[in-house]
């Protein structure tokens, strides 16, 4: 069974997802969220749909990071 696998960034390359999500890791997590929401809107807006589903990434990367920062 083949299973489709997302492109990872080869050797060197960097997780442009992982940057962006540690980054609004500094802020307080509800300003991260209101900060991202509005990029989902203007990228919505836009019709930039390449950078709604990167900004929808990096928003569920900050929320999965802030869970495993709780535990």
């Amino acid at each position: 069974m083949n299973i489709p696998v997302q492109n990872l960034p080869g050797p060197g390359a960097t997780d442009e997802i992982a940057e962006l999500a540690g980054q609004y890791l500094l802020l307080p997590e509800r300003e991260a969220l209101t900060r991202i929401d509005a990029e989902i809107a203007r990228a919505t807006d836009e019709s930039r749909w390449d950078d709604l589903s990167k900004w929808h990434r990096v928003r569920f990367r900050l929320i999965r990071l802030h869970q495993i920062a709780a535990r």
